[in-house]
């Protein structure tokens, strides 16, 4: 009974614990992945616009 007693709050801070690594790194690695899905193929448009419209001014 008094390991069941100590090992309960254990557990409950354990798993609060892990929850937290689990929202932080959810957070750290969601959240740069939505960034340069979103980022980067804008950018890489915006280049290529840009150089082709270096490469032929004509066209736009």
């Amino acid at each position: 009974m008094d390991t069941y007693k100590v090992e309960k709050p254990v557990l409950k801070n354990f798993f609060a614990l892990m929850a937290f690594v689990a929202a932080v790194g959810f957070t750290f690695f969601f959240l740069p992945s939505v960034y340069l899905l979103l980022v980067v193929p804008v950018s890489l448009t915006l280049s290529l616009l840009y150089l082709s419209k270096e490469a032929n001014p004509i066209s736009f």
